[in-house]
């Protein structure tokens, strides 16, 4: 009984591999076909969607390059108004600071250069 069981079993995987191998080349040639035309279809449409991809990158970069531009104005603004600010602040406070006679804010020689100092507004040590 075996050998009956042997040899149906490999009648079966004959007609099963037949079966198969038909399935495979018939449904292979029909997505061949589908394969190809969708090949094709995105190929063409390939150059219209590099375009779109670059035209609406170019409109991107535009934006940002303005965004940009305004804000490194403003921050220009705001720096220079900054500084202007800066300089009229220590020219008064250096007019307002220089002493009554003509030696320049040179302080007696008894004082140390360390009382000299502490004695100096901050923005008079930068202008030295």
């Amino acid at each position: 009984m075996s050998k009956k069981r042997y040899g149906a079993f490999l009648g079966g995987m004959l007609v099963g591999t037949v079966a198969g191998a038909a399935t495979g080349i018939w449904l292979s040639s029909r997505r061949r076909q589908r394969l190809r035309y969708l090949a094709r279809k995105s190929s063409a449409a390939i150059p219209e969607l590099a375009e779109d991809m670059s035209t609406s990158m170019q409109l991107r970069a535009n934006r940002i390059s303005h965004v940009v531009h305004r804000r490194w104005d403003s921050f220009l603004g705001r720096l220079q108004e900054a500084i202007a600010v800066g300089m009229e602040v220590a020219q008064e406070e250096w007019q307002t600071n220089e002493p009554a006679d003509d030696t320049d804010g040179i302080e007696p020689a008894d004082t140390s250069p360390d009382e000299q100092s502490a004695k100096t507004p901050a923005s008079e040590n930068l202008l030295r």
